[in-house]
């Protein structure tokens, strides 16, 4: 056997049992997510700080949800077809091979043209979510600092005024957000330390602005007072993040960070034609033996 038949053969094993190993992992997090998307974001914040605090903002909308079953399906058939190429490729079958090929190329196309209506439709999908998540705001957020004490703060509450204060931004599309008579921050949220209450607060004090954010880091809530630049912001909306919305926010912090989130799926493509053309190659050299045999 020549090394120019068990070199690509070694190759497109390994370059199989490898896409083997990313669909099991994308099943994992896809099933994660699915199960337990709080938990998922919190691990990823666990071990990237408060680099992607922004992830809160996706937690329980169905853009999440239908994320993790497009990761579910997509790892699931990358194993079996995968597999089948491995297994093709260790017998020396030319018949697989040429199955592993062809269910290949079917997947790769339908990648493809997910990516296509995905990218066609987006901005139905992106007003789909972003109703969902303002929607999710008006009727959970009553806000933290300065109108609770720290033991009545509420997980949703804090996580958006952390959201905010570390984004620089003030409520979903602006400071018009805290103006809905109907939003749970309205009727229950507009009240302040200092005692005053009412119209008189105009937004929450996670739309200030602040010398520092340290207490948020370590969780010494009880300082916010102590590094919000303007003690009378939430009634003045003086030295405030007001006309900034947390959704733009957000997409221009993703779209700065977008690298490592596209280069995973061109890579996975990559690897998919890799082995696509490496098939071919053997699938060939096996019929010429073949004929050589029979002849």
């Amino acid at each position: 056997m020549s090394l120019t038949f068990t070199i690509p053969k070694f190759f497109l094993f390994c370059l199989n049992f490898l896409l083997v190993i990313i669909g099991l992992a994308l099943i994992a997090v896809g099933s994660w997510v699915t199960a337990d998307d709080q938990g998922f974001i919190d691990t990823i914040q666990l071990f990237s700080s408060y680099n992607s605090i922004e992830l809160q903002l996706y937690q329980g909308t169905s853009l999440l949800r239908y994320f993790s079953y497009a990761v579910i399906i997509m790892g699931g058939l990358l194993v079996v077809i995968a597999f089948v190429g491995c297994w093709g490729v260790v017998i020396e079958n030319r018949g697989l091979l040429i199955a592993f090929t062809a269910l290949m190329i079917v997947l790769v196309l339908l990648e493809g043209g997910a990516a296509g209506a995905m990218g066609g439709t987006q901005s139905l999908w992106k007003q789909d979510y972003e109703k969902s998540m303002t929607v999710r705001f008006e009727s959970n957020y009553r806000g933290t600092f300065g109108a609770f004490s720290i033991s009545e703060f509420e997980d949703y509450s804090l996580k958006m005024d952390k959201l905010m204060i570390e984004l620089e931004c003030c409520g979903l599309s602006g400071y018009q957000d805290f103006s809905n008579t109907r939003s749970r921050w309205y009727l229950e949220g507009r009240k302040y330390s200092d005692g005053t209450s009412g119209d008189a607060i105009k937004i929450p004090p996670a739309c200030c602005k602040y010398t520092s954010k340290d207490f948020l880091r370590s969780a010494d809530y009880g300082k916010f007072q102590d590094n919000i630049k303007d003690k009378d912001c939430v009634k003045t909306t003086s030295e405030s993040n007001m006309n900034v919305g947390c959704l733009t926010a957000v997409n221009n912090k993703i779209q700065q960070r977008a690298l490592p989130f596209i280069s995973i799926p061109i890579v996975i493509f990559l690897l998919q034609i890799a082995t696509i053309g490496l098939s071919i190659f053997l699938i060939c050299r096996i019929k010429k033996w073949d004929n050589e045999l029979y002849y």
